[in-house]
């Protein structure tokens, strides 16, 4: 998220503590933004007040930088480049101050980012540089990531758009997997590799058909992959490992003993009814995806033709029935509940209603 002015950076880090692990917060002045904000004392002054106070729940300066595509009336567009060179250079000073990352926002004006970058990287070569939202060619990855040994490049859903993101399916091949991290950059850019029809809004809960979809293109295991851009993002936020997730109306719990509660519940006795079978009619573009456990037991979701292919792709791959249920929970497919009768038409295609006794 970003934050380009003192009322939005406080509203951010107020919520981050609502949400002690789960939400954090950063602070800057967003380039759209640059031109109505004055660079003076004062308010580079409040800037840093705000951060020195709420260090614990900040972790980068941002989302600052250079936006040159954002229409301008024709008179502010000078007063507003200008703004932006200024505000970015000021808030790499912030980043140095502060031990703290800078997270980048560039759009257009590349030539005149990077001259800005690489004068602040000459006097303090050790800055963390998270580019958010690539969207350049592949020398320009080149010169961001020959600026310092800890610039960091972030992909978002726009690699998944077949008209604005087909270049990124190749530049990402030369993204180091340990200088790369993934966003949802929500509300916008959702990945279209979704299940049709496709949200309006972006959200986080979404990343997860990002990260399925860059695994295929880089060629590697998913959760690996998860694993890789998780352990970056820890690293270059400094955020603490999710063994806890906040306060509940109980008090402070640990996520492990609200499953196992949750577990509980689920194990107690019920009195046995019969109960009719669900029908699930299924569309054009829709399938059934099943797999048989060891015990004989079959698991099964609906897919659409692009998820069937995932998962027959990782089945031929003789991944473990483990790995292919992480898999279907990782893009979220949807799993066939118990006693349910799958139909194309009138025609039965799968069917897990236990027989009678």
């Amino acid at each position: 998220m970003y934050h380009d002015d003192d009322r939005k950076s406080k509203h951010a880090i107020e919520l981050s503590k609502l949400h002690t692990y789960s939400l954090y917060a950063t602070v800057g002045v967003h380039p759209t933004e640059a031109v109505n904000i004055t660079p003076d004392e004062a308010t580079i002054k409040q800037l840093k007040e705000i951060i020195g106070t709420n260090r614990e729940k900040i972790v980068a300066i941002g989302e600052c930088g250079i936006d040159f595509e954002k229409k301008f009336d024709e008179q502010k567009v000078e007063a507003s480049q200008t703004a932006q060179f200024k505000w970015l250079e000021i808030q790499l000073e912030l980043a140095a101050e502060f031990h703290l990352p800078l997270f980048l926002h560039q759009r257009g004006g590349f030539t005149e980012c990077l001259g800005i970058l690489k004068k602040h990287f000459i006097t303090h070569p050790n800055t963390v540089l998270i580019v958010n939202c690539f969207n350049g060619s592949r020398k320009e990855l080149e010169d961001f990531l020959d600026l310092g040994k800890n610039v960091y490049i972030i992909i978002t859903g726009l690699i998944c758009s077949d008209e604005r993101g087909s270049h990124l399916r190749e530049t990402i091949k030369y993204i180091p997997l340990d200088k790369l991290l993934i966003a949802s950059d929500a509300p916008h850019l959702t990945p279209y590799t979704m299940p049709r029809p496709y949200p309006r809004r972006n959200e986080p809960g979404f990343m997860p058909h990002l990260l399925v979809f860059l695994a295929e293109l880089i060629g590697t295991d998913f959760l690996k992959l998860a694993e890789q851009t998780t352990l970056n993002a820890r690293k270059v936020f400094g955020l603490t490992e999710p063994y806890y997730f906040g306060s509940t109306t109980k008090g402070d719990i640990l996520s492990l003993e609200l499953q196992k509660e949750e577990d509980n519940k689920m194990k107690k006795p019920h009195k046995e009814k019969e109960v009719k079978p669900t029908i699930i009619k299924l569309e054009e573009d829709q399938h059934v995806f099943s797999l048989k456990k060891e015990d004989n037991t079959q698991l099964a979701w609906i897919v659409s033709t692009k998820e069937k292919q995932i998962m027959e792709k990782q089945q031929n791959l003789k991944k473990t029935i483990d790995e292919m249920v992480n898999l279907a929970t990782t893009i979220e497919l949807k799993e066939v509940t118990a006693n349910a009768i799958v139909q194309r038409g009138e025609e039965t295609v799968y069917s897990n209603v236990p027989e009678k006794k």
